[in-house]
Formats: C-alpha cells, structure tokens, sequence
C-alpha cells in the first residue's frame, strides 16, 4: 500500500485548518492507511502557529513548518510540496474537509505506482455517477473540463515523482503569474502520463465562500490572473509540451465556458470603468479560441468576443460624446443665469 502525505499550505485561516486537519487525522486513525500530514504556514499572523503545535501533538503523524516569510500561495504550495515525504503527495486547502470515507475510496485505486495522477471528486459537483475514469491526464480534463480534473487542489493526489517537478515549475513563469499556476505545471509534467478521475464525493470546501475570501482574492487579483492561464497554455505550445488543440470541453467552468466568463468579465470591466481589466483580455480570448479544435466553435467565440469589443468601445466614444456634450450644457447653463441687466427699470 502507497503512503499518501496530505500537503497543506495555510495561512490566517486557524479554525478552518483545525477542521480541516480533524477530518483527515480521524480517518487515517480509523482505516490505519499509512498517511502523513505536513502543512506549511505561511506566516500567518493569526492563531495559526499555536493551533499547528497543537494538532502535531494531538496527531503523531503531523509535522508543519512556517516559512521565513510570506509569499505567494503557489510558493508556499511549491514548499509544502518539496517537503512533504510519501509515495503520493495529496494537495489540501486549508479550508477545505475530507468526507467520509472518503480517504479509503482514494486507497483502492492506489494499488501501485502506474497512476501518476488521481483526481478526488469534489462533493459539491452534482450529481455524482460514482465512476471512476481512466486515461491520459490531458485526455481526461479534454473529456470533462480541467477544472473539473484538475482545476481545485484539494482533489489532486500525485505520484512523488510528479509532485517534486510540478513545485519547481510553479515557482518559474510564466505558470507563477497565473491564478491556477498548478494547472499548467501538472499538465506540463504529466498531461501525458496515467491519471485518474473518481467522480464520487470525496472533499469538499469547509463552508461558502464569504466575505473575507472575496477579500483575500481581491488583493490576490484572482480575477485577472485567471486569464493569465492562457498565456500558460500559449507557453506550452510553444515549447511543443502540448501539441494538439483541446476539445471545446476543456476549457467548461462549472456550468459555462471559460471564453464567455471572460467575455462577461471585460463588458463588466468597461462598463464599471474601474481599469480592473486592460484590453489585452479581448487578446486573450481570441488566443483561446485558438486553441480549441472545433472550426466552429473558433468562429462563434471570436464573433462574439469582437461583437463585445466593439461595443464596449463604441460605449466609451458614446460616453466620452456624452461628457463633453455636459461640459457644453453647463457652459450654456451657466451663461444663460449670468445676470446682465438690472433687476428694475426706472420710469421716464
């Protein structure tokens, strides 16, 4: 039987670490899997440092470190993963739980060292066939989505091998820029190699997403770094480590295409006029619709994007008509109230 070392970053999320770190402990507890857990802290500045002494002596198989310093979540992810020492290396969120049983479904199909990679159904996509499938990496993310394979961490096991060259890459560019830096990294290392898809509920996040999440991703700009991971897959290209296009399924994100989230995100961008998002990102969606190998589908992605683009330009020259239409009115506004004649006349 493999070991298994869970690999958890954290930082400033105390309480959900100490959940998080409960519901994988008792499991391993109750099953006697061989497993491990290493979390890596990265300077967090809550209760966290007290609550990781805690859990390593509540749990003989825990052991943490904190970082020098504070960085990026893919650095602390590209550490957690160097150090952490097992057969497989399971990513975990800090805020995010294993589920019943959910450690012991993952070890039945662990029987050897031929998967480089397995990917734990995440509890929140229903409804769950309870299949498990097999194949190429990237022809299981081409099958059902990358961000369905690959795209949350929390559901990525891999082969130690794997693991120790997808954290060098996540601290290289141009995969650190982007918000899914290890999507790239994976693909880039083991797109090729044997994977697994266990499409049962096996982890899934603490709670909602709340407002301090939001928060955190705001200061991160996820929301732009998200386009970012084109430019990933642009580098892979050109370094032949991908050589044929994807399906359009490929780039679905949970219940939509990527190429209309960021369709929707630049018309947002403009209308908001807030600069959250430059114009490369019309670039960026064009160089997706690249990428995809249905003629057209190609088509109706840039029909739409350079629709869009239009528009909002056209909204800018409008609005900029608009302004100095304003600036005019007041000008006359103001000329027409300016007092010229005396308020009375005087009789002859």
């Amino acid at each position: 039987m493999p070991k298994i070392c869970f690999a958890i970053p954290t930082w400033n999320r105390a309480a959900k670490l100490r959940r998080c770190v409960d519901s994988i402990a008792q499991q391993i507890l109750s099953t006697q899997v061989d497993a491990a857990i290493y979390i890596s802290d990265n300077c967090s500045d809550d209760e966290t440092p007290q609550v990781t002494k805690e859990l390593a002596n509540q749990y003989p198989f825990v052991t943490f470190a904190r970082r020098t310093e504070h960085g990026g979540v893919f650095d602390n992810l590209s550490d957690v993963t160097e150090h952490a020492k097992g057969d497989y290396i399971w990513w975990f969120g800090d805020d995010d739980e294993l589920l019943p049983g959910g450690l012991q479904k993952v070890v039945e199909h662990l029987g050897d060292d031929s998967v480089a990679y397995l990917s734990a159904g995440n509890g929140w996509f229903k409804p769950h066939s309870g299949k498990v499938a097999a194949g190429k990496l990237l022809d299981l993310c081409n099958h059902m989505a990358w961000n369905q394979v690959i795209g949350w961490i929390t559901g990525d096991l891999l082969r130690q091998d794997v693991a120790q060259k997808v954290c060098h890459l996540l601290r290289q560019e141009p995969y650190k820029l982007d918000a899914y830096a290890h999507v790239g990294a994976v693909l880039t290392v083991a797109g090729e190699l044997n994977a697994l898809h266990i499409d049962y509920p096996i982890v899934q996040p603490v709670e909602q997403q709340k407002a301090v999440d939001i928060e955190r991703w705001a200061k991160e700009n996820i929301g732009w770094r998200y386009f970012l991971l084109i430019n990933s897959f642009k580098h892979m290209y050109e370094q032949k480590i991908l050589t044929r296009k994807f399906k359009p399924k490929f780039f679905k994100y949970l219940n939509y295409y990527l190429w209309d989230r960021f369709i929707s995100n630049m018309i947002a961008s403009s209308v908001k006029q807030d600069g959250g998002f430059p114009d490369t990102g019309w670039d960026t969606i064009l160089l997706m619709a690249e990428m995809v190998d249905d003629a057209d589908v190609r088509k109706s992605i840039r029909t739409r994007c350079v629709a869009a683009r239009n528009m909002c330009s056209n909204r800018k020259v409008l609005l900029a008509q608009l302004k100095q239409t304003d600036e005019a009115l007041s000008v006359l506004i103001n000329e027409t109230n300016r007092p010229v004649l005396p308020l009375g006349t005087m009789a002859s």
